[in-house]
């Protein structure tokens, strides 16, 4: 869906939260300026429809800004909210995401511009719920079974009344370093292991691969990130 402000926002494989974000992103837009902006609401009302997501204590919450497709940015983004108190700097992580968006309710009433330095529609927002890391390298499978069925539930909460007709997820990606040599091991009366690709992608298909809650998954190194499809 092309959005008329001056960021874009795409939902993509995966877990994603719509939660009435795009329409709260076909609204209000700076016509005057050349470079991209975004209202505040607009990014506000992810993180508040993943506020009333329940349970989700095995979910992560990523807000992503990134160049849109083919586009390679001339200098480092940087985002700025304009507000009536004075100008807050966004941070962004190497992955794009925000870091210290501040969601309150005087921004909320106020919802001035989310800026960019960056030409009008070159930018992309992007959001996801993905699978936390449970902090341990060696985890039972039903802790990332019980991750997967908040997800599919996050996922069935989006879907509202066609959820009936939405894919349930089945796969837990672990995301590494690209080039990263990372296995898992899943042990549950035999051991199976299975690595990472070139990209740094080890799957497995939960059903299938984690047979057993009792069975252990043992983990070679620490995950970037984890996924669900």
């Amino acid at each position: 869906m092309r959005c008329p402000s001056r960021f874009r926002s795409s939902l993509g494989a995966g877990v994603f939260l719509a939660l009435l974000v795009l329409a709260s992103l076909t609204g209000q837009t700076a016509e005057s300026t050349e470079t991209g902006v975004i209202p505040y609401r607009a990014i506000a009302a992810i993180y508040e429809g993943f506020a009333q997501l329940e349970p989700k204590e095995k979910l992560v919450l990523s807000v992503r800004i990134l160049p849109a497709a083919k586009v390679k940015p001339a200098s480092e983004i940087e985002l700025q909210i304009r507000s009536r108190q004075g100008v807050i700097l966004l941070k962004r992580t190497a992955a794009g995401d925000l870091q210290n968006f501040p969601w309150t309710p005087e921004l909320r009433k106020e919802n001035p511009e989310v800026a960019s330095n960056q030409p009008k529609g070159s930018l992309l927002l992007k959001t996801a719920i993905g699978v936390r890391y449970s902090g341990k390298l060696v985890e039972k499978a039903a802790w990332y079974r019980d991750a997967l069925n908040q997800a599919n539930a996050a996922l069935k909460l989006q879907g509202g009344r066609f959820s009936l007709v939405t894919p349930s997820l089945k796969t837990l990606t672990f995301n590494f370093d690209p080039g990263s040599r990372a296995t898992l091991q899943v042990r549950s009366g035999r051991e199976q292991e299975f690595r990472a690709d070139e990209l740094g992608k080890a799957r497995l298909e939960v059903s299938r691969d984690l047979p057993s809650d009792n069975a252990d998954l043992i983990l070679s190194e620490v995950p970037l990130s984890v996924s669900a499809d």
